[in-house]
Formats: structure tokens, sequence, C-alpha cells
């Protein structure tokens, strides 16, 4: 323990460095993410979209195509998402 400060500044000095790291936690996903989409997530997100689309086609292909939409989405930038289960996400929501 440094002279003259009390556990309770510590601590507060501690949580003073948490948002320098959440800054650049941010600023490495946001820098991965334009990576990704340059390198391979736009050709690859286009390419479930338009896979998606084909499954339109069919009535029984519909809900296919709608969750190849939803992956075309989460491959263009997914770097700091997290898939979880139906119920995990709507208690997350609060409903």
């Amino acid at each position: 323990m440094e002279r003259g400060t009390s556990p309770e500044e510590q601590q507060s000095g501690k949580r003073r460095l948490l948002p320098l790291g959440k800054k650049r936690n941010d600023a490495m996903r946001t820098l991965g993410n334009i990576l990704w989409f340059l390198i391979g997530g736009l050709e690859m997100g286009l390419a479930w979209w338009l896979a998606g689309l084909v499954m339109y086609v069919s009535i029984v292909g519909i809900p296919f195509g709608i969750q190849h939409v939803k992956i075309a989405g989460l491959t263009l930038s997914p770097i700091g998402k997290t898939v979880v289960r139906e119920e995990v996400a709507q208690a997350a929501r609060g409903r």
C-alpha cells in the first residue's frame, strides 16, 4: 500500500483505469471489423445474402432464407458479437 492513500482511494484509482481499457478494446474491435470487411467479409456477406434470396423462391425455403440473411449481416462485421440462445437474448432485452 502506498503511503498516504487509503484502500478506498486505491480502489477508485483502479476504477479510473477501467474506461481506458474499454476504449482501446472498442478501437481494436472496430479496426478488426474494418480489416475483416475489406479482406473477405463483404464477399462472404454478399454470398450469404444471395443464397438467402435464392431460398426465398420456394415456400419451404423462406425460413432458411431469413436465416441466411441474418448470417449475412453477421459475416459483415463479426468481431465483438456473441451468438446466444433466444431465451438468453429475450432475458437481456427485458422481455
